[in-house]
C-alpha cells in the first residue's frame, strides 16, 4: 500500500533506501498523480521487520549519517584540464574528474545515465568510457534501483567506490549502509530540487502538438554559450530549438519552484554541513561571475564551484592536482550561492498549478500560476522610474527649444 500518512509522504525523498533494505523485496516505488515515485509495500509479503524504516533518511541529519563532515569546508573554482571532457560536461567537468581519479585507482563509479524524456537511472561504471554517459545534467529524479545494495557489496569487497547523486540520494545511501567506509567517496550536486517527470512529459507533448514535430531529445547544451544556460530541443527531422530561461515556460516554472517534489522544499540535506565528501555547482553564480569571466573568457567551456566537505575529500583533490585547475574561494561567500545552505522556497501556487495542470495541461497552468505577480513595492519602483524618465525627456526637449 502506498504511503497513507500525508505528512510522511510530503517528506519522502523517493531515494529507494527502503526498497534496497527490504529483505523480502516487497517494496516498489510507483509514480503518483503528480509524477513522483513513492514506496508501495506488498503487505501480503511484508514480515514487518522494520529494516525499511531504519534505512530511511527522513528526520536524520547530515552529521548523524556522515560523522566526518567539516563544519566549514574548503571551496574552489575548478575545471578539468582535459578540454574535450570539459566541453561535453555540464559545467567544469569536475564530476568526471573525480570519477576518472577513482577508476584509475581500480575503483567503480555509480552515477545517473539516460535521457530526461525517457528514463534517468543510476548504474555502475568500472571504465572511463562507462563514465561518459554520466556526463551532463539530468533534470528529473533518477531511478536508484538496487545500486545501494550493489555499492554495499563493492565496499565490503574492499573496492574503492564513488557514488554521485542528489543530496537526498547520498543521504539515502548513508542511511542504508549504516556504517561508514574509508573506501567510499560521495559527491552531490547543489540541487534546486527535482521537478515532476509528468510535467516535463506534458510540456514536451504540447510542444510537439504546437510544432507538428516529434521531440527526440531535451537537454542542456553549451553549443553557443555556457552562460546564460541553454537547453536544446531536438526534433526527429534534425531541426532544433535553443532556449534560454526567458524563452522557456518550463524552465521558468522550475526556477520558481512550481512543480518540485514536496520534500525538496524542506530538504534536510540542502544545507551546511553538506552530506557528501564533495558538492558541485555551476560557476555561473552571480557572486563569482568575475571569476568565471576570467577562467572562461569566451563563455564556451564552463567551470565548477566545488566544496570539499571532509578530510578524505581534501586528500583526494590534492591527489587530483595534475588533472584539474583549482583556485580557492571564500567559503563564507560560497554559502550565499543558491541552495548551498538552504532548500528551494515553497511556491504558494504549487497546489493550484497542479489542479489546473490536471485539467488543462502545462501551458494553461503556467500562464495562470507560473509567473510571480510583482509586489506593490516593485510596481511603485517601476512607476517612479517611468516618471523620472519622462521628466528627463521633457527637460531635454525644453533645453532644445531654448537653444533654438
Amino acid at each position: 500500500m502506498i504511503l497513507k500518512d500525508n505528512n510522511l509522504k510530503d517528506r519522502c525523498y523517493g531515494c529507494y533506501a527502503c526498497a534496497n533494505a527490504c529483505p523480502k523485496k516487497c517494496i516498489k516505488l510507483l509514480e503518483d498523480q503528480e509524477g513522483f515515485r513513492y514506496p508501495q509495500v506488498a503487505e501480503n509479503i511484508c514480515n514487518n521487520c522494520g529494516l525499511c524504516v531504519r534505512a530511511c533518511p527522513i528526520g536524520k541529519n547530515a552529521k548523524e549519517l556522515h560523522s566526518s563532515l567539516l563544519d566549514e569546508p574548503d571551496a574552489y573554482a575548478c575545471y578539468i584540464l582535459d578540454e574535450a571532457v570539459r566541453k561535453r560536461s555540464a559545467s567544469g567537468g569536475m564530476g568526471f574528474a573525480v570519477s576518472e581519479y577513482v577508476i584509475r585507482q581500480g575503483g567503480v563509479v555509480f552515477g545517473a545515465v539516460g535521457k530526461d524524456l525517457e528514463r534517468v537511472y543510476h548504474t555502475m561504471a568500472d571504465t572511463v568510457d562507462g563514465v561518459y554517459p554520466m556526463c551532463g545534467s539530468k533534470y528529473v529524479q533518477s531511478d536508484i534501483g538496487e545500486t545501494y545494495s550493489q555499492t554495499e557489496e563493492m565496499l565490503k569487497s574492499g573496492c574503492l567506490v564513488l557514488y554521485t547523486g542528489t543530496p537526498c540520494q547520498i543521504a539515502g545511501l548513508y542511511a542504508f549502509l549504516k556504517n561508514e567506509y574509508d573506501n567510499l567517496i560521495t559527491c552531490d550536486i547543489i540541487c534546486h530540487g527535482v521537478p515532476s517527470q509528468k510535467v516535463l512529459s506534458v510540456y514536451i507533448g504540447e510542444m510537439e502538438k504546437k510544432t507538428g514535430k516529434k521531440v527526440i531529445d531535451y537537454e542542456r547544451t553549451k553549443m553557443i554559450q555556457y552562460w546564460p544556460p541553454q537547453r536544446i530541443i531536438k526534433f526527429s527531422d534534425a531541426s532544433f530549438i535553443l532556449q534560454e530561461v526567458k524563452d522557456s515556460s518550463y524552465r521558468q516554472g522550475f526556477l520558481h519552484n512550481l512543480f518540485q517534489r514536496k520534500s525538496c522544499y524542506t530538504c534536510e540535506y540542502a544545507k551546511i554541513p553538506r552530506i557528501s565528501d564533495f558538492s558541485l555547482a555551476d560557476l555561473f553564480a552571480a557572486l563569482f561571475m568575475d571569476v568565471l569571466k576570467r577562467l572562461d573568457p569566451e563563455n564556451k567551456m564552463g567551470g565548477s564551484i566545488v566544496t570539499v566537505n571532509t578530510d578524505k575529500a581534501k586528500r583526494v583533490i590534492h591527489e587530483m592536482s595534475g588533472m584539474i585547475y583549482k583556485e580557492a574561494l571564500n567559503f563564507q561567500i560560497v554559502k550565499n550561492v543558491a541552495h548551498v545552505d538552504h532548500s528551494p522556497k515553497y511556491n504558494k501556487n504549487r497546489q493550484k498549478f497542479f489542479e489546473k495542470f490536471y485539467k488543462g495541461g502545462f501551458e494553461k497552468a503556467f500562464l495562470k500560476y507560473g509567473k510571480p505577480k510583482p509586489s506593490l513595492s516593485n510596481l511603485m519602483k517601476k512607476v517612479i522610474i517611468v516618471i523620472l524618465r519622462r521628466l528627463r525627456l521633457l527637460n531635454f526637449v525644453k533645453s532644445l527649444v531654448r537653444g533654438k
